[in-house]
């Protein structure tokens, strides 16, 4: 793998073709499955099919659900060397109509099945006029798939696959995602080739995968993720991949991940509360590695998954910036309550604040980190342009990442900078089954005052202050104020979707 960094996503997959050829790579719950034969010619068949109608756009949104179908798409743009521009789905037509307009995407490729089952299809059908919208079952249906076969077969033959590429294209941009948007607008993040080859090769130095795994791919392609970890380290390093179309189907998939005999499991500890109520032992016996990143895992998660199911959950950390991973604890090298150590070839520094007493702002640099934000300068990337400045306030202890939470997510309390996710911690010790949310407003007396938002029906202010006093929170830390939702909004990679739960509290 490590020969293979300065590559193209596509050029690797034609490598992993000759030497795996009929290996079968990706399955969905649709009942597909593909060899790595079979994923390369579907995708030089779907590029053909695709060419004369994208030839002149150079990035091309994709806009479906995980399947082996899309897996293609996003192949055969590669072939086509376009830049795919993952949307997402969940996020509602004015964020997808955002990152079109952000990314001056013109052709998207999409699905009337899919469009209609999201309640996506007259948002969508009111672009044609200015996009063109392809669907996937006009190509299916097209009687130029035949004729392509042998044509297909005569370039799988002639294609050169040198181990490194002669030029400069594996630092061009190979995809664009978009940041989640749980503090306001998304923005468009332009990763390169080299970007994502290098976190799988960070990422399968660090953990110990072997030849017989099957990772349970439920985290959506949009989601860094997904795309990255879920979908690509797999294909780029020779292990299956189980497709899901979705992790929110809490009820569905203990049962998708007994029958599909998948070993490991990435994932938040949001989803996995919601998998062990349904999930018996019988459902996780093949399960050896779960990991879990996005938000904080909770010790009564991991308490609970090492009770019910012998499984040790290991946390990680990561940003869509960094492609995506940045940090994981490992079997051998673990420091529960942290995100473990950083991947080979990451640099670190701390960007100091005289607010944050405990640490400081982490900044990355490394071949993960992307090239830039969509329709911004390099100054987007931070110090000299060449750091990342994460937003994220974190300090060290013995080698082992210790996220305090977001810049974003402290509240200035008396003067002194308070964490949100801490104070969102003897909430979610106390209330182990529920969903629960710091947040602070304005206080014309102490500048900000802490809400907690939380979906337990019977909670009270009174209990998780005791709560809080008992464990020496700190006076400062403690809310003023309980509100009860009947459901906190999520986001589709299963963060907390701060944005929204914020316009609750206004509202």
């Amino acid at each position: 793998m490590k020969n293979r960094i300065n590559n193209t996503l596509f050029n690797n997959l034609l490598i992993m073709t000759r030497k795996k050829l009929f290996k079968t790579v990706i399955e969905d719950s649709f009942g597909y499955k593909f060899s790595y034969l079979k994923l390369f010619f579907y995708s030089i068949i779907f590029g053909d099919a695709l060419k004369n109608r994208i030839q002149m756009h150079t990035k091309v949104g994709i806009l479906l659900p995980n399947t082996c179908f899309t897996v293609c798409t996003f192949y055969a743009l590669q072939y086509l060397k376009k830049i795919c521009c993952m949307l997402n789905y969940t996020s509602g037509f004015s964020n997808i109509a955002s990152c079109i307009k952000t990314s001056e995407i013109n052709s998207i490729v999409t699905s009337r099945q899919f469009l209609s089952k999201v309640s996506l299809e007259d948002e969508i059908a009111s672009l044609h006029s200015e996009k063109d919208i392809i669907y996937l079952e006009d190509i299916l249906r097209d009687k130029k798939i035949v004729s392509s076969l042998l044509n297909t077969l005569k370039l799988f033959l002639s294609l050169n696959t040198s181990s490194k590429s002669t030029d400069d294209k594996f630092n061009k941009p190979a995809v664009i995602l978009y940041t989640s948007g749980s503090e306001g607008i998304p923005k468009g993040v332009k990763l390169s080739h080299c970007n994502f080859l290098a976190n799988i090769s960070q990422v399968s130095r660090t953990l110990n995968f072997h030849k017989s795994d099957k990772i349970f791919s439920c985290l959506p392609f949009f989601h860094s993720f997904g795309l990255g970890i879920g979908m690509l380290l797999p294909i780029n390093i020779g292990i299956r991949a189980y497709i899901f179309p979705s992790p929110l189907k809490f009820k569905e998939i203990p049962d998708e991940i007994k029958k599909s005999k998948s070993t490991i499991l990435f994932s938040t500890n949001t989803f996995l509360k919601n998998y062990e109520r349904y999930a018996q032992r019988m459902h996780f016996q093949l399960i050896r590695m779960i990991i879990v990143g996005a938000e904080k895992l909770q010790s009564s998660t991991y308490e609970l998954y090492k009770k019910k199911y012998d499984i040790n959950i290991l946390e990680g950390y990561g940003v869509t910036e960094a492609s995506p991973a940045v940090s994981v604890n490992t079997f051998d090298y673990n420091l529960k309550g942290s995100v473990g150590k950083l991947l080979p070839d990451i640099e670190y520094r701390l960007k100091n604040n005289d607010q944050y007493k405990e640490g400081g702002e982490l900044c990355l640099k490394g071949p993960n980190i992307m090239l830039g934000y969509e329709n911004k300068d390099d100054k987007s990337l931070g110090l000299n342009n060449e750091w990342y400045e994460t937003g994220d306030i974190v300090n060290f202890k013995d080698g082992y990442l210790h996220i305090l939470g977001r810049a974003k997510r402290f509240s200035k309390i008396a003067g002194e900078m308070v964490s949100l996710s801490y104070v969102e911690s003897f909430a979610n010790d106390l209330w182990t089954n529920n969903i629960n949310v710091a947040c602070s407003i304005t206080d014309s007396n102490k500048g900000e005052t802490i809400v907690i938002v939380t979906d337990k029906k019977d909670a009270t202010l009174d209990d998780l202050k005791k709560y809080m006093i008992d464990n020496k929170s700190g006076n400062l830390c403690l809310p003023k104020k309980l509100i009860k939702l009947e459901q906190i909004p999520l986001l589709g990679s299963g963060k907390v979707d701060y944005k929204k739960v914020n316009e609750n509290i206004v509202n």
